[in-house]
């Protein structure tokens, strides 16, 4: 009894050689379209050209400055009313301590006036 393998019929080589290479032949035709038919798609398809891409960000690049700076300017104005209202309330604080300044002096002076008075009361006994 022979062997597995050596019941086994031989291969024609040389057909199925060509069978192969005609089957790569035919997938690389294949490959071959399916790229062009992608490059055309490319080319003619719905991406827009690099120069609208580009004026979409500057645009949107734009809002976002114009935005920013809206804001800042907002800010400052608000900073600037706080301010505005810090030094009125300084300038009331100043005019407040002088007046009140001023009372004391007059207190200091009318009590010295006391004092004197009790000593030129308290001398004449």
């Amino acid at each position: 009894m022979k062997p597995f393998f050596a019941q086994v019929p031989e291969v024609p080589w040389s057909a199925t050689g060509s069978w192969m290479v005609g089957l790569i032949g035919v997938l690389g035709v294949v490959y071959l379209g399916l790229g062009v038919w992608s490059q055309i798609k490319k080319l003619f398809g719905q991406t827009p050209p690099m120069h609208e891409a580009l004026e979409q960000r500057d645009k949107a690049l734009r809002k976002m400055i114009f935005a920013s700076e809206a804001g800042l300017k907002e800010r400052i104005q608000t900073e600037r009313v706080r301010i505005d209202q810090l030094e009125q309330r300084y300038l009331e604080m100043q005019i407040d301590r002088e007046r009140k300044w001023a009372t004391l002096q007059k207190s200091i002076s009318e009590l010295a006036e006391m004092v004197a008075f009790i000593r030129g009361t308290l001398k004449d006994k």
